[in-house]
């Protein structure tokens, strides 16, 4: 578990897990699930700006976890990881998973829309800003609102 120069846990501490400012009531977070934890890593307002804005990727939250753990292999960082799928800008879930055959688990997101770039907008249910999101390691993450 990551910690802070003081030796306090970043993850349940009120502090940032990027910047390690506090976190002034913010909620937003990085949620992403191992075959071994299920990891939230709280994030402050400017931090999150940073993400809306596309210049915070979830990858390099990703690394930087990694790091703090003590794994300073040059990995991928989605390798056995599974990022949550949640709206940058008010952290709802943008999706959900459904299943149409045994060990099948499709992501249904509804008024989906391919750009063409690549990437792919859809609408949050609940605050109605559009996220960008892209295929990273063969998965879809929001890396910034449109």
């Amino acid at each position: 578990m990551p910690l802070s120069p003081g030796g306090l846990s970043l993850i349940d501490a009120s502090v940032c897990f990027h910047c390690q400012r506090t976190l002034e009531g913010s909620t937003f977070s990085v949620s992403f699930h191992t075959a071994t934890d299920d990891v939230a890593l709280p994030l402050c307002r400017s931090c999150q700006e940073l993400r809306q804005a596309g210049q915070l990727p979830v990858e390099l939250l990703l690394q930087q976890w990694l790091y703090g753990l003590g794994d300073r292999e040059d990995v991928d960082p989605f390798q056995d990881t599974l990022v949550s799928l949640a709206c940058l800008g008010c952290g709802s879930q943008l999706g959900a998973l459904t299943t149409v055959a045994a060990g099948v688990a499709p992501l249904v997101l509804t008024e989906l829309r391919r750009m063409p770039d690549g990437s792919t907008v859809v609408p949050c249910p609940t605050c109605r800003r559009t996220n960008v999101l892209e295929s990273r390691f063969g998965q879809l993450v929001a890396v910034r609102l449109w």
